[in-house]
């Protein structure tokens, strides 16, 4: 199973390098791959616009058959093992390629939402889209920590 994380934006130095550490060591689990988008230009001079634009560079990214997880504040929250279980499942049932999603300032169009199997929430807390990134590949590397029985995570 590979994870493919998609994210509208640009690179952040003050974030980069604990997202490549965290990269790296979840790369020891499985193949991890990063697929940033370019923000649309409009803004806020026309969110839709601005939604749809990026909805279609993101959903142009996304395999037939992957399994999608989208990143809401207003997604289910779930626990380290809840995560984990939900990864062991998609192992189980030969899923190529999860999808993790981290759309744009202003969300993801409804046609992404369509598009994904679930929305998580990391938090009700709203993030900058730098700082979500580097939680999601720390929760994905402890959540597979707890898969292959590292002490990493502790209960």
């Amino acid at each position: 199973m590979k994870i493919k994380i998609i994210t509208v934006g640009k690179n952040d130095s003050l974030f980069e390098g604990g997202v490549d550490e965290f990269t790296k060591r979840l790369g020891s689990y499985c193949p991890v791959e990063w697929v940033l988008v370019k923000p649309s230009s409009y803004g806020e001079s026309d969110i839709e616009k601005n939604k749809k634009e990026e909805g279609e560079k993101i959903l142009e990214k996304v395999v037939k058959g992957a399994f999608v997880v989208l990143l809401d504040e207003r997604g289910k929250e779930l626990t380290t093992k809840e995560l984990a279980i939900l990864l062991e499942k998609k192992e189980i049932e030969a899923v190529k390629d999860v999808y993790f999603i981290i759309g744009g300032a202003y969300g993801v169009s409804d046609q992404v939402k369509l598009c994904a199997n679930i929305t998580i929430a990391l938090s009700k807390l709203t993030f900058p889209h730098e700082l979500v990134r580097l939680v999601l590949i720390e929760a994905l590397y402890r959540s597979c920590s707890v898969l292959k029985g590292s002490k990493y995570h502790h209960e």
